[in-house]
């Protein structure tokens, strides 16, 4: 610790102080130089008067300037380790942890009042006896007469014995002044003691206000008069002399508005605020606060408060190497340096950028369990400003950030806790409230996630059913330039491999190119964290979810939770998905058309296409669509979309066989397998149909309407498979729906 400066003559001084200095001055000339003896006594005793006045000044003013550089801490015994080399003179604080252990264990000292003190005031400090048991309070009576005035007044008196000391040594013995004689209307409460009772502060008065038989000459109601006994008390003078202080307001006012909301802001807020402090109160040019990073072995400059800002360094990470401040961290003790040598001033302290002149220096770690997770460093152009009082005036800080750290680490998950509860919430109100398919529910997902956690790229692997292979089904990406499009999984040698076969979370940091996270064509990524969770229900896994970030190498426990959840509610929501397209498809007729649904259509036309291919019977597939024409607006159409069908299927039944089959391919597209039939034959028939269905109408909202059907003609051929035959038939069913009223075959 710096020792106490000397303050300035010429800040104790006034401009109106320059009289006593003059006079001092001359009389001081008139004593020496002038020859008569009259003369020279009357100069000396002014400037002996004047030099008396100037102590005085001295010795009254200097009293109240506030030594600030002085720190009121008690001085720890601490065990030190002196070092002196070419850089500078190092001192290291041995046994720094032991003497700030936490206090919650030691026993609360007393503080010994000060003797002195006490028999300076001891006017308000005598000793009193323990106090004894009250006696009983009986009321007493004091009735006051005035037989002029008309008013004749009760008071009852209650004394309560107190223990206080006496105070006739303060308080003098008064008259009571005589109150003038004039008539009184109403009074309701007096408070006039017998002129026999001195005034003892240790009785209390309590008054029932009982007041009776008032006479009151004058019937009118006035306002209640009341009339107060002044009581002359004798104060002591008081020993100290006030000191009318200026100084600027805006040191108690703070501009800046506490970020609420923001645990990282409030906690850099409370630092700078404690960097202020020590600034303050100590001989200090810069104060810094550093956090300790031990997995990537850096610190992180988080607060800084100086008068050098041109000489601190941009750069927010500095690496653990071989500067003072690391050397603090890895040996875990505080380190004072003095006398440093300019040229080793850049080497020994790492938040500098250039040279300024340093002289002294001190680092104090901040501990939070048994790991240095911060550093508080302070360092000054003048030498020798710090020693062991300064490290036991920081430690008290260093406890006090350790704290805030704690907090504000709790606040922080608490904060992003609620935040992957309101994300997982709203998908779930998503998925659940609407109906979606499983393209839908990914994006949905990875839209959630997106807004919570940081990332590079972010996406969901799925089972592809008609490539059959699991592929990136949707991804979400900071890299425009790097496609995933059609992107097949390596089910062998990548990361997320676990995650699909096992139904495992599986993370790992990325350190080399060779990794493949995805498939071997992937962008290469130098260094990141990579991340993947099952997309699953109670019974089934249907994906991954995968998270890659190229600014981190760590995730907290409540991403991951984010992450889990999110993936468990779309495979929730997915199996749901399934199961309700099972439902709709287990009965193999529609309830609303009386026809087969589409899973029962395409087992039927499988069996007779194999029927077809064993006995080799012809057969034809018609697929048609009912055509939309502007007379039927769409919303119209929509609405009437159920009759409209049933009035076309109702038609076609006239005209198919039994044998033959009728369903659904899709939700507006329609199918007849004719059996034995060739495509001449079957493209005669469809076309009978077709002006059949164009040549009825239908009444819809009291108009009536025509509706015509498009559709596509295949043929079966031996050994032809159930899709390429229905790939077929919709290809030419497409070019039929442009022109609209309208068959096609395929040829």
């Amino acid at each position: 610790m710096a020792k106490r400066n000397n303050f300035k003559i010429l800040e104790i001084f006034n401009p109106s102080d320059s009289v006593f200095i003059l006079g001092f001055i001359l009389g001081l000339i008139v004593a020496i130089f002038f020859n008569v003896i009259e003369i020279r006594i009357i100069g000396g005793s002014v400037a002996i008067l004047a030099a008396l006045r100037i102590v005085m000044i001295v010795k009254e003013r200097s009293s109240y300037i506030p030594d600030t550089k002085r720190i009121p801490v008690e001085k720890k015994n601490f065990a030190v380790t002196q070092i002196t080399d070419k850089k500078a003179t190092r001192v290291v604080i041995e046994d720094f942890g032991k003497q700030f252990e936490e206090e919650s264990d030691e026993k609360e000292k007393k503080i010994p009042f000060d003797e002195k003190f006490i028999d300076k005031f001891s006017i308000f400090t005598k000793k009193v006896e323990a106090p004894k048991a009250p006696p009983k309070e009986e009321p007493t009576e004091i009735e006051f007469s005035d037989p002029e005035g008309g008013v004749n007044i009760k008071i009852r008196k209650i004394k309560k014995e107190v223990v206080n000391p006496p105070v006739e040594e303060l308080i003098e013995k008064t008259e009571i002044p005589a109150i003038q004689e004039q008539p009184i209307e109403s009074i309701e409460t007096i408070e006039t003691p017998s002129p026999t009772v001195v005034p003892d502060l240790d009785e209390e008065f309590v008054q029932d206000e009982i007041f009776e038989d008032a006479l009151i000459s004058n019937q009118i109601e006035e306002p209640i008069q009341e009339i107060e006994t002044p009581i002359n008390e004798t104060i002591a003078p008081s020993p100290f002399k006030p000191k009318q202080l200026d100084f600027d307001m805006s040191l108690l006012i703070e501009d800046e508005q506490l970020s609420s909301g923001e645990p990282k802001k409030e906690f850099e807020f409370f630092i700078q605020r404690i960097l202020k402090i020590i600034r303050s109160v100590t001989s200090t040019r810069t104060a810094s606060f550093l956090l300790v990073n031990q997995e990537k072995a850096e610190m992180v400059l988080i607060a800084c408060v100086t008068d050098q800002p041109d000489a601190i360094t941009k750069q927010k990470k500095l690496p653990i190497s071989n500067d003072i401040a690391s050397q603090i961290i890895t040996n875990q003790k505080p380190e004072i340096l003095s006398d440093i040598n300019p040229s080793a001033e850049l080497d020994l302290i790492p938040y500098y950028t250039r040279s300024v002149g340093t002289n002294s220096f001190i680092g104090v770690p901040v501990f939070f369990g048994n790991t240095v997770t911060a550093l508080i460093c302070a360092d000054t152009n003048t030498n020798d400003a710090y020693d062991v009082i300064t490290v036991g005036f920081l430690g008290h800080f260093t406890k006090l950030v350790s704290s805030l750290m704690q907090s504000y680490t709790e606040k922080f998950e608490l904060v992003q806790a609620e935040k992957s509860l309101i994300a997982t919430k709203e998908f779930r109100n998503a998925v659940s409230g609407t109906d979606m398919d499983a393209a839908e529910i990914f994006k949905l997902a990875i839209s959630n996630i997106s807004k919570i956690v940081d990332y590079t790229t972010i996406g969901i692997v799925a089972y592809d059913e008609n490539q059959q292979k699991w592929m990136i089904k949707a991804l979400m990406s900071k890299k425009p330039n790097e496609t995933y499009d059609n992107f097949e999984v390596d089910l062998n040698n990548s990361l997320i491999k676990n995650t699909i076969t096992l139904c495992k979370q599986e993370s790992s940091v990325i350190e080399d190119n060779n990794i493949i996270r995805i498939n071997h064509t992937e962008p290469f990524i130098e260094k990141g964290y990579f991340i993947s969770v099952p997309i699953k229900s109670f019974k089934n896994n249907f994906g991954a979810l995968y998270l890659e970030n190229r600014n981190t190498t760590s995730y907290s426990n409540n991403d991951l939770l984010l992450l889990g959840d999110i993936a468990d509610t779309a495979g929730i929501a997915i199996e749901q998905l399934v199961y309700n397209t099972l439902v709709n498809n287990q009965p193999m007729m529609e309830t609303n058309t009386g026809i087969l649904n589409s899973v029962a259509f395409n087992g039927r036309l499988d069996e007779e296409l194999s029927k077809s291919n064993d006995f080799n019977t012809p057969l034809s597939l018609l697929m048609f669509k009912v055509d939309n024409y502007s007379a039927i607006n769409n919303q119209l159409f929509q609405a009437n979309y159920d009759p409209i069908n049933q009035h076309v299927i109702n038609i076609i039944e006239r005209f198919v066989k039994k044998y033959d089959i009728i369903g659904h391919i899709d939700e507006s597209t329609f199918a007849i397998a004719l059996l034995g039939m060739t495509l001449q034959n079957a493209n005669n028939w469809a076309r009978r149909l077709r002006s059949e269905i164009a040549s009825s109408s239908i009444v819809l909202n009291n108009r009536r309407f025509n509706v015509t059907i498009s559709g596509g003609l295949a043929e079966y051929k031996k050994s032809l498979s159930t899709e390429t035959l229905v790939h077929n038939t919709k290809m030419v069913l497409e070019i039929a729906a442009q022109k609209g009223n309208n068959i096609k075959t395929f040829n």
